[in-house]
């Protein structure tokens, strides 16, 4: 056999031999948890705790219902059912995703809720669940949308939303050093300057927090999503200015297009 056939010959096997054992080792059985309308499932894990929060939808008539909270808790040692924990929750239209869980370092539970329109619950449970506390934030808008929670450096909480209409939406930031006291939510100063600015995602590196978001980029006469940055040295407090850290060229765009600011980690 030559080299290169039996090259090619592992290659083959490698290929074959990997999905395989991908499947066998990383996924179980799926198991239903819900047995009714259920959406929009979020999860977080610490490594030791892991949780899932869902939707369960309860319509009343075409374009109108109610939302409850359901979930599980995985306490290192077996799954827990922690079914309707929160809710009912109005909702007219279409579904919305109100929800979201992180699971902190110490194994808190935390899920912010937009609880109304204009307003957002924060929901923590120390005991994997099987209780919870709440603390209502004003919104500082109308139209809330899709809270998250992150844990800071210094283990304090960043807490965004999102709300506007169709055309434009604008993110909103709130800080708590202990989970229970939030003031209200304010514009996230990064946003200012973007359109359509949503979908944060948050971590924690060397002491500074660094918030990636998604937002519209308009400097090329064609607007695409693309992805920034900003990093706090000071627990939230102060921002640096976005980062365009991504060149996306969407489908039927000149590949030709510059993005200027691009900035390359």
């Amino acid at each position: 056999m030559t080299r290169r056939t039996a090259l090619a010959a592992s290659l083959a096997l490698f290929l074959f031999s990997v999905p395989a054992a991908a499947r066998d080792f990383f996924w179980e059985a799926p198991e239903v948890v819900s047995s009714r309308d259920s959406r929009f499932p979020s999860s977080s894990t610490n490594g030791a705790v892991s949780a899932i929060v869902w939707q369960d939808i309860e319509p009343d008539g075409k374009d109108s219902g109610s939302i409850w909270l359901s979930g599980r808790v995985f306490d290192g040692k077996r799954w827990l059912d922690r079914k309707r924990f929160a809710g009912p929750f109005a909702y007219a239209g279409e579904v919305p995703s109100i929800a979201s869980v992180t699971v902190t370092g110490k194994g808190r539970i935390v899920v912010p809720v937009a609880s109304g329109v204009n307003s957002v619950t924060v929901y923590s449970s120390d005991d994997f669940g099987a209780s919870f506390s709440s603390v209502v934030i004003d919104g500082g808008g109308t139209g809330l949308l899709a809270p998250r929670v992150f844990v800071r450096a210094d283990g304090g909480y960043l807490l965004f939303a999102t709300y506007g209409t169709e055309n434009n939406f604008v993110m909103v930031m709130s800080r708590s050093d202990d989970g229970s006291a939030w003031p209200t939510l304010t514009p996230f100063g990064p946003t200012s300057s973007r359109r359509r600015a949503f979908l944060p995602s948050h971590t924690a590196i060397n002491g500074q927090d660094i918030v990636v978001f998604q937002a519209f980029h308009d400097d090329t006469g064609r607007s695409s999503y693309q992805l920034y940055s900003t990093v706090s040295r000071d627990r939230g407090r102060s921002w640096s200015s976005p980062a365009l850290i991504t060149n996306f060229v969407d489908p039927g765009e000149p590949q030709s297009v510059a993005y200027t600011g691009y900035h390359h980690p």
